[in-house]
């Protein structure tokens, strides 16, 4: 009797390990894609004393395992690359770095010519301005006498027109009142034919005395550039 169970026991054992390994080859090969005969899978399912949930968790495990292998394996393959975009991303860190070194040279040396032209120009507004006043100075305060006395004399007629004219232009009549009267239509035609003849003659004198002080502003200039003509002096 024990060599029969002995002998039952080692083929149940053989059995067994049997039924392992189609079972992990089913498993493989469901997952793989591979065509796999039904009636056959549910026997190596029973004979590994397995579930269709826990087939279907081991098919998911395996898959998802060959999957996390393959994955590792391209991120390996990837690491050429990432040098090659490493060198990559140096240049362009160094061009952009030369880049705007550059652009700082650039721009200082564009302020150090624009603080050099401004400084020069500011000179030399300066040094025109002072050989402007003091040339001016000498000319006006040795020229001939007579020319000052003129000028003065044209700058008080100049300013007595523009009184005039000031004046004038404010005391310009106002016309006549409407009066809705047959009666009065005489009388207001006639005050009216005044009142523009009257507009007519301020009009005139304005305009003779604006025309006045303009000439007497000319020769006010003309006296102005002849004061400074170097040979306009009192000498003798």
């Amino acid at each position: 009797m024990s060599t029969v169970l002995e002998n039952v026991r080692q083929f149940f054992g053989v059995a067994k390990a049997s039924a392992a390994t189609g079972y992990r080859k089913a498993v493989e090969a469901v997952a793989s894609g591979k065509e796999f005969d039904g009636p056959k899978l549910v026997d190596t399912l029973a004979l590994a004393g397995k579930s269709i949930d826990g087939f279907e968790q081991d098919v998911e495990l395996w898959t998802s395992r060959h999957q996390a292998a393959a994955d590792l394996k391209t991120a390996a393959g990837m690491t050429a690359e990432l040098s090659r975009l490493e060198a990559v991303e140096t240049k362009a860190v160094e061009a952009r770095e030369a880049l705007r070194k550059r652009h700082i040279d650039e721009m200082q040396a564009a302020d150090a010519a624009y603080n050099d032209a401004f400084g020069q120009r500011r000179s030399a507004t300066h040094q025109q301005q002072n050989l402007r006043d003091r040339a001016v100075r000498v000319l006006t305060t040795t020229c001939d006498p007579s020319i000052a006395q003129q000028m003065q004399a044209l700058t008080h007629q100049r300013d007595e027109t523009m009184r005039q004219k000031n004046e004038l232009g404010r005391s310009m009549p106002l016309p006549p009142p409407v009066i809705a009267s047959p009666g009065a239509m005489q009388r207001q035609e006639a005050e009216s034919t005044a009142h523009a003849q009257v507009l007519i003659d301020r009009q005139a004198e304005l305009q003779r005395l604006d025309q006045h002080a303009i000439s007497l502003g000319e020769q006010i200039a003309a006296l102005e550039a002849k004061r400074l003509d170097p040979t306009a002096c009192a000498i003798g």
